[in-house]
């Protein structure tokens, strides 16, 4: 059942959808960079597999930030629903 809620949670994230999270600290974008400092990440969801969801980067605001970023649109982040704390505002 736990196998099949952790599935079913992966289908849930539609491909187009803008998904709003804050990545976990063994989180880390494609590159392999880790996330340190960031508050959150709003992303395009691009794709998903059975394990994690391919977003592609909007923006991100840092801690000591009130104002979102958008230098790094377009990088690649791979979110894990299991771990990452999705964020809805």
């Amino acid at each position: 059942a736990r196998e099949k809620a952790r599935v079913d949670r992966i289908k849930g994230f539609e491909i187009g959808q803008l998904v709003k999270f804050h990545p976990n600290a063994s989180h880390h974008d494609e590159d392999g960079n880790y996330p340190w400092g960031v508050e959150h990440i709003i992303g395009r969801v691009a794709r998903r597999n059975q394990n994690t969801v391919s977003v592609i980067e909007v923006s991100r605001r840092k801690h000591s930030s009130d104002a979102e970023q958008t230098n790094y649109a377009g990088k690649r982040w791979r979110m894990l629903p299991a771990s990452d704390d999705i964020l809805d505002e």
